[in-house]
């Protein structure tokens, strides 16, 4: 059986070497299902609600650890630009906070959309394609 993790890599990997295939519809909610550097990726802290909605009117919003965020995003072929980012600023434990930094980091400014329609899988990657996040409907 192969890993979760080892599959959203190779996904992450396949659409990086194909490009051009990006989401029909972003647009809705989606959980986080993994996260990392691009060749580690990682399951997401149990037992926590985490999940990034995009709006048609070009909001973004959700929480991805224990502080809700929101702001704004524009899609432009495989770019994604984000803006007008906030989050609001409580603390939690440890492995929430890292995981809520590492995707609010990686929602800041510019990153590549991806989509595989096969398993329905949503892939935001860092510009310079070392973190990426993995998300599901």
């Amino acid at each position: 059986m192969i890993h979760k993790t080892l599959v959203v890599l190779l996904i992450v990997l396949f659409l990086s070497a194909c490009r051009g295939n990006t989401p029909a519809s972003h647009v809705g909610t989606w959980k986080l299902v993994s996260l990392g550097e691009s060749a580690n990726l990682i399951h997401p802290v149990p037992g926590v609600d985490t999940s990034i909605t995009f709006n048609e009117d070009g909001n973004v919003n959700g929480n991805v650890g224990c502080n809700s965020f929101g702001g704004k995003y524009k899609v432009s072929g495989e770019e994604i630009v984000f803006s007008e980012m906030f989050s609001t600023e409580m603390a939690c434990e440890e492995p929430l906070m890292n995981q809520e930094s590492f995707v609010l980091t990686l929602l800041e400014g510019e990153a590549t959309i991806l989509y595989e329609e096969s398993n329905g899988t949503l892939v935001i990657l860092s510009v310079d394609e070392k973190r990426a996040i993995a998300l599901q409907k």
